[in-house]
């Protein structure tokens, strides 16, 4: 049965957390229930033209590099076969570390650039999913509105990294140390799964020009199912193939939590119209 209108929220912090886990998953129900598949391919389509591009850069720059280090290590004709199995052997590590960093920076790429150049296609999905939940007419796009939602997206992008490397670079000092390795771990994946939270949560605001930090107050206030929504995300995003799919499952899935939230009164900012939306 298709959704109908904002689902009541869980009171504690575990159901919360287990609510958050399913709403990419439901995002894609919705998707498939409202027949939005012709809004929802064309952010698909950025992101495939993305990661095309992105395995053409990797290839061209990583691999020469990567065959230069290799001749580099080379073992010269003097050297037994024990020296020779161990740089043999280190020689596969480096290749099998340097393929799993190519592909987890590869897919943040993706999804950072993917989203800010698909950002007024997001949103049109974005808006689509709130009128059909809490009912209205979604606003006309506009040039203006689709050269504003680029910018702001690309501004996003800047302020993500920032955020990211500001609190992520302390937790990589950490995991240097005997006892933190673990729990910086844990707290990177946490972080990270917040920032998803707020790209595609904040969809909604955004639109009603709330800040970014501001938006991020609102994700931290929510932040057990704000955490699971982040989590399913993640993993999608580290699936190769699925994550070009993550765009729109995700704007629809943030968008479904943000009308849950909003309904729940739980929003707490201020929000303006946009110069594009309908005056009432």
């Amino acid at each position: 049965m298709a959704r109908q209108g904002p689902r009541e929220l869980p009171t504690n912090f575990v159901a919360e957390a287990f609510r958050g886990l399913v709403y990419p998953l439901e995002g894609l129900r919705f998707i498939r229930r409202h027949n939005l598949w012709a809004l929802a391919m064309i952010p698909t389509i950025v992101n495939i033209a993305l990661f095309a591009i992105l395995i053409v850069l990797t290839i061209y720059f990583a691999v020469p590099q990567l065959e230069a280090l290799d001749a580099w290590m080379a073992p010269g004709e003097e050297s037994g076969g024990f020296v020779t199995g161990v740089i043999s052997a280190l020689s596969w590590l480096i290749w099998i570390v340097a393929i799993i960093l190519v592909v987890v920076v590869d897919a943040i790429l993706l999804l950072l650039l993917g989203q800010a150049i698909a950002s007024p296609f997001l949103d049109l999905l974005s808006e689509k999913v709130e009128s059909l939940v809490l009912g209205g007419e979604p606003p006309k796009g506009s040039w203006t509105r689709n050269l504003r939602s680029i910018l702001v997206g690309l501004t996003d992008v800047i302020w993500t990294v920032l955020f990211f490397l500001l609190v992520n670079l302390p937790l990589a000092l950490v995991s240097l140390t005997a006892i933190g390795s673990i729990p910086a771990a844990i707290a990177s994946f946490c972080f990270t799964a917040l920032l998803l939270s707020q790209e595609f949560v904040g969809l909604s605001l955004t639109r009603q020009l709330v800040s970014y930090p501001a938006r991020f107050k609102v994700i931290w206030r929510n932040k057990w199912l704000s955490l699971g929504f982040g989590s399913t995300s993640m993993l999608l995003l580290m699936v190769p193939i699925l994550n070009l799919l993550l765009l729109p499952i995700a704007a629809v899935g943030g968008t479904l939590l943000y009308c849950d939230l909003k309904a729940a009164g739980r929003i707490n900012v201020p929000l303006q119209s946009t110069p594009d939306a309908p005056q009432g």
